[in-house]
């Protein structure tokens, strides 16, 4: 069966073809966001807003250098937030998270704490993201794990 007639933004959404009384139905599944849409979302509603912010990336990037071997080069801080919101007297931490990884985090978050669960990459990251957060409320700045722009709004709405 073709799929011509959708918008190719919907074609990755389709998920079958049901059949009911002779007639075809399809059906599209709304996919979760990915963590690049969410933060582009996010960013767009700070912006929107002219609040002061920057988007955070973290990760390895590898080189060659003039004498030929590959270098590698770490950026950013290890369990630092997404995206950094400066606002007056206090400076903010989003930490964009799907929706299914905020489900893992509610059912999972005490055990990996405990060292309950296996502590692959996954598990550790959350335990650094988890920490930054911690220490920067612990100095009396704030932040936390976000996965929409409403929940982002909500918590502007009660600085």
């Amino acid at each position: 069966m073709s799929w011509d007639h959708l918008p190719s933004h919907l074609e990755n959404r389709v998920s079958g073809v049901i059949s009911a009384q002779d007639k075809i139905r399809r059906t599209i599944i709304k996919k979760e966001p990915t963590h690049s849409e969410i933060c582009r979302s996010v960013c767009k509603y700070l912006s929107d807003r002219n609040i002061m912010f920057m988007q955070n990336n973290t990760g390895q990037a590898k080189y060659e250098g003039k004498d030929g071997r590959i270098r590698t080069v770490n950026f950013g801080s290890k369990g630092s937030a997404d995206i950094f919101v400066w606002l007056p007297k206090i400076f903010v931490a989003l930490e964009i998270k799907t929706k299914s990884d905020i489900l893992f985090i509610r059912r999972n978050y005490s055990k990996l704490k405990q060292g309950q669960m296996t502590m692959n990459k996954r598990n550790i990251h959350i335990i650094e993201q988890n920490n930054f957060i911690e220490n920067l409320k612990s100095i009396g700045h704030d932040g936390g794990f976000f996965n929409t722009v409403r929940e982002v709004n909500e918590f502007f709405s009660g600085l």
